[in-house]
């Protein structure tokens, strides 16, 4: 049997998914013994759920996961911080790496996503954490006990901001690990045409949910950074189509987005200034999906007058 190929026999499937279960717990093992390994290794801990989710077929991927959490919850209960920050988020990675990956889904919206959720259970982890040693499910309450928060709004209202950026980070190391890895045994390749206008899109609905969350900051700086990231990331596709049209609409939205700024600090004030942004990145959405439409209206042209041109 090759290791690294698609598993049909269920025995196949069961042994493969024994082997990356067990991989797992050895990693577990070693960040929990050595904690200075802790931020290496947990960068290669997705790689292990991501061959099973691409390798296996999908139903043994729960068995998989459930196997390596409780396992590692029972062998390291001492360390149940590193199973809840560290292993779960990262089960969670590696399946949204496989499955896009199979699905050649955008690699931009794999991160988006896949650091959304790490986000998500990230606070759900903190909670559970701040509940043992605080007695308060709320994932500000330990770094209110670390003092990190007292007398900071600012930095409060960024905290969900702080965490989606470290999952970013975290994801994009491990996705570039992952990529690597499973590019050796499978061919990987992406639908660019998926993200032409999902991402924009996805843009859009970021700005708006940033803007309705204005009754709860830290909920819309999250959305604000996430719609603000994606929003570079299409400055950067529009940037190299090296038009001189597009240079110059980026150009001048940035330099209004600065007027625009100094313009609205007085009106949103300090805690709210940060959620202008979402008018640049709705600006930047707005212009690619107008230049998708433009190309692909000029794209059809030229087909129909090849056509002509054939007729004639």
């Amino acid at each position: 049997m090759k290791l690294f190929a698609k598993k049909i026999k269920p025995i196949e499937n069961i042994t493969f998914i024994s082997i990356m279960a067990a991989l797992t717990i050895a990693f577990v093992a070693l960040i929990s013994f050595f904690n200075i390994l802790t931020y290496v290794l947990a960068i290669f801990l997705p790689l292990f759920a991501s061959l099973v989710c691409v390798f296996c077929k999908k139903w043994y991927y729960p068995i998989y996961a459930v196997v390596v959490l409780l396992i590692s919850s029972l062998a390291f209960f001492f360390r149940i911080e590193l199973v809840l920050f560290t292993l779960v988020p990262s089960l969670i990675s590696g399946f949204l790496f496989g499955f896009f990956i199979e699905k050649k889904l955008s690699v931009a919206l794999l991160l988006a996503g896949s650091s959304l959720i790490y986000t998500l259970f990230s606070i759900l982890s903190l909670s559970l954490y701040g509940l043992m040693t605080t007695g308060v499910f709320d994932y500000h309450s330990i770094f209110k006990v670390l003092g990190l928060l007292e007398n900071n709004e600012m930095l409060d209202n960024f905290l969900l901001s702080i965490l989606s950026i470290y999952a970013l980070v975290q994801n994009a190391l491990s996705f570039i690990v992952t990529y690597n890895e499973l590019s050796r045994f499978t061919t990987i390749e992406f639908d660019r045409e998926k993200e032409k206008l999902i991402i924009p899109v996805s843009v859009v609905v970021s700005t708006l949910i940033g803007v309705l969350c204005v009754q709860y900051l830290p909920l819309g700086y999250l959305f604000t950074t996430i719609s603000l990231l994606l929003s570079i990331y299409l400055v950067v596709l529009l940037m190299i189509q090296k038009k001189v049209y597009l240079y110059i609409l980026v150009g001048f939205l940035v330099v209004l987005m600065v007027f625009l700024f100094a313009g609205l600090y007085p009106i949103f004030g300090e805690n709210n200034i940060y959620l202008s942004f979402n008018y640049f990145s709705n600006a930047i959405a707005i212009l690619t999906i107008i230049n998708l439409l433009l190309f692909a209206k000029n794209k059809k042209d030229t087909i129909k007058n090849n056509s002509d041109t054939k007729g004639q």
